[in-house]
C-alpha cells in the first residue's frame, strides 16, 4: 500500500477539481479527512508527520492545498461553510465574526496537527453538511 492507494480511495481528484459547489467541496473534504483516521493510514502504510503523510517515498500535504473548501473560497475563511458551522470561527480557530479582535475559537485543524486525530474536523464537516442540506 502507498500514498497512491490512499489517494485512490480517499482523495481521487485534486481539491481544485472538486470545488464546483459547496456540497461537492464538503463531500471531497469529508472523504479526505476520513482517510486520515489512524486505521486508514495504517491500512495504506502511511505515517503522519505534522501536516504531511508519507509512505517513505512520496508525500501528501494535509493543508489548504489539498482542501476543496479552501480552493472554493480562495482562502477567504469567512465565506466557508465550516466557518458557519463553527459559529463564526474558521476551522483553524480564527475569528471571522469581526466582533472581538484576537479572539480564538475551536481549532479543529490544529488539533489534528498536534494529536493526529481527524475526528474534530470530521465532525465539523458533518455539521456543515447537515446545515448545507437544510438550506
Amino acid at each position: 500500500m502507498s500514498i497512491q492507494t490512499g489517494e485512490s480511495e480517499f482523495y481521487p481528484s485534486p481539491a481544485d477539481e472538486a470545488s464546483g459547489s459547496e456540497r461537492e467541496a464538503l463531500d471531497h473534504s469529508l472523504r479526505k479527512w476520513i482517510g486520515l483516521r489512524p486505521e486508514n493510514l495504517e491500512r495504506h502504510g502511511l505515517r503522519r508527520f505534522d501536516r504531511k503523510l508519507t509512505d517513505g517515498l512520496w508525500r501528501f500535504d494535509v493543508d489548504s492545498t489539498s482542501c476543496a473548501l479552501c480552493e472554493r473560497h480562495s482562502m477567504v475563511c469567512d465565506t466557508c461553510s465550516l466557518t458557519t458551522a463553527n459559529d463564526g470561527f474558521s476551522c483553524d480557530g480564527i475569528d471571522c465574526r469581526g466582533l472581538e479582535e484576537g479572539e480564538e475559537g475551536p481549532d479543529h485543524y490544529g488539533e489534528f496537527l498536534i494529536s493526529g486525530d481527524p475526528e474534530p474536523m470530521i465532525k465539523l464537516i458533518q455539521k456543515a453538511i447537515e446545515q448545507e442540506d437544510a438550506k
